[in-house]
C-alpha cells in the first residue's frame, strides 16, 4: 500500500511539472517567457488597437520605427522599419548590430542610425501603459514623449517619441 501511495505521489509531482511548463510558468521562471508561443499570441493581440489608433491618427507623410515589422505597421498602414533588421538591409548586414540569439532578434539597430532614418514616431522604444522609467530616460533631441489612450476591450495608455515638427 505504501509503494502504491508514493507512486501515486509521484505520478501527481510528474503531472504538476508538466501542467505547470505547458503554461509558460518554467520560461517566465527563467526570463524567456516572451519565446513562449501563448506569450507571442497575446502580445500580437495587445498591438492590434495601438496599430488601429495611429492607423486613425497617421498623415501621409509618417514613418515610424517598430521593435516587431509585424502588427502595428500592419494595422497602422504607416511605413515603418523594425530594430531588429528584417526589412532593414544596414541591420541586417552590419555586424556591430548584433545582440542576441533569439530567432528573428538577433539584430538590434542602434538609436543613432534608427534616428537617421528621421522617423516622424519611433515606437520601439515605447511604454505600456504609460508612464514607464523610458520616458525618463530616454529623449532624443527633435522628439517629444506623447502619451495616447488606446481604446480596446482592455484600454491602456502607450508612451511613444513623436518628432516635434510633426503637428
Amino acid at each position: 500500500m505504501l509503494a502504491l501511495a508514493v507512486t501515486a505521489l509521484a505520478v501527481a509531482f510528474v503531472a504538476a511539472q508538466y501542467a505547470r511548463e505547458s503554461c509558460g510558468h518554467h520560461l517566465h521562471r527563467r526570463g524567456q517567457r516572451d519565446r513562449h508561443p501563448g506569450y507571442l499570441k497575446k502580445y500580437a493581440e495587445d498591438r492590434i488597437p495601438i496599430g488601429q489608433w495611429f492607423g486613425k491618427n497617421a498623415r501621409p507623410d509618417d514613418l515610424m520605427t517598430v521593435g516587431g515589422a509585424g502588427v502595428i505597421p500592419y494595422y497602422s498602414g504607416i511605413p515603418a522599419y523594425d530594430v531588429f533588421g528584417l526589412v532593414d538591409t544596414h541591420i541586417a548586414h552590419d555586424p556591430h548590430m548584433s545582440a542576441s540569439d533569439r530567432p528573428g532578434h538577433q539584430k538590434w539597430g542602434s538609436d543613432q542610425y534608427m534616428l537617421s532614418r528621421n522617423p516622424t514616431l519611433i515606437t520601439h522604444r515605447y511604454c505600456l501603459p504609460s508612464p514607464c522609467a523610458e520616458e525618463r530616460s530616454w529623449n532624443p533631441a527633435g522628439y517629444e514623449w506623447v502619451k495616447a489612450v488606446i481604446p480596446g476591450p482592455r484600454p491602456t495608455t502607450y508612451g511613444f517619441l513623436k518628432r516635434r515638427d510633426r503637428p
